[in-house]
């Protein structure tokens, strides 16, 4: 029976375009955030005129498509490399304009936020995707492997071309060990001797 037609079934199955069929949601946690997560990048694209990030939009739209079908990652490789190329052409110019790390929190130009919104979007989807690698929720085959590539050439180019056309709007991270603070230090040298005779691992 289709579970969409078992009550005791439809709220907890969906269909997955992987395995062409319905499954437990809960056996694709991961993947299912993943195709969430870029409906929400996509809802989210900034709409500026330049063809690399509509490349980039449309890569997105079609990463259904890619799941689904592992042999289309082959015709998608060529968008990957085109956009590799793109980013490093961008980095030797940007390299040498940006020394610091940039407080994209302290700008308040709309279309900078909302470029920058999109390369950590991009970011967050490589970690999401590389997830349902580890959790074995997508078939274990190496022509996915153009999909984390294309995501993460395509969230450098982002960055570089912030970095590159609104340079001058861009500011450095304020260092915080520049202000001065009126702290316990009992509590300081007791948290730091604590801290520096443990193992993350203790916390796991």
């Amino acid at each position: 029976m289709n579970p969409k037609d078992d009550l005791e079934k439809k709220h907890f199955y969906t269909y997955c375009i992987s395995e062409k069929d319905y499954i437990k949601k809960g056996e694709r946690v991961g993947l299912f955030i993943f195709y969430e997560y870029i409906e929400k990048t996509l809802n989210e694209f900034p709409k500026i005129n330049d063809d690399v990030l509509e490349i980039i939009r449309l890569f997105l739209n079609n990463i259904y498509l890619l799941i689904s079908k592992p042999e289309e990652n082959e015709k998608y490789l060529k968008y990957a490399v085109y956009i590799e190329e793109k980013a490093e052409e961008l980095e030797k110019i940007g390299k040498e304009k940006i020394k610091n790390f940039i407080d994209f929190s302290d700008i308040d130009d709309e279309e900078i936020k909302k470029l920058n919104n999109l390369r950590i979007n991009i970011r967050i989807l490589e970690d999401l995707f590389w997830l349902i690698v580890k959790n074995k929720e997508i078939p274990n085959n190496g022509l996915y492997l153009v999909i984390p590539h294309f995501l993460n050439v395509s969230s450098k180019y982002v960055f570089y071309y912030i970095a590159i056309k609104y340079y001058d709007k861009l500011k450095p991270i304020k260092r915080l060990d520049n202000i001065e603070v009126k702290y316990n230090e009992e509590k300081y040298k007791e948290y730091l001797n604590k801290y520096k005779n443990k193992r993350l691992d203790e916390y796991i």
